[in-house]
């Protein structure tokens, strides 16, 4: 069961039929793959000895670089666009308190 039916009721119904499903499948994947292709070649890539059985792939320094680093720049990009998207709508009290309260903590 799709969840498109909770966001939008009208979308319940998939306008496309079951013979123009694999033209749209197929229409995103080879527009991923022309991508792929017109990238330039890394130089020297196929000079490298291949790497060793006991590798990983997952390593912990791609967790960390994934996670650590790019998920915390692409939090604080999310968050400072979301920020500016509200101020720039007139949003002006971040947390909707009267001019003369304080914010008491604990």
């Amino acid at each position: 069961m799709s969840a498109v039916p909770a966001v939008n009721p009208r979308l319940r119904v998939v306008p496309w039929s079951p013979e123009a499903m694999p033209s749209f499948s197929r229409g995103t994947r080879d527009s991923n793959a022309l991508a792929l292709g017109t990238e330039a070649p890394e130089p020297g890539v196929m000079d490298r000895p291949p790497r060793s059985r006991n590798d990983r792939i997952v390593d912990i320094r791609l967790i960390v670089r994934s996670l650590l680093w790019l998920g915390t720049l692409q939090t604080a990009l999310c968050l400072v666009g979301f920020y500016f998207l509200w101020w720039t709508m007139g949003y002006r009290d971040l947390l909707h308190l009267s001019p003369g309260a304080r914010v008491r903590l604990g």
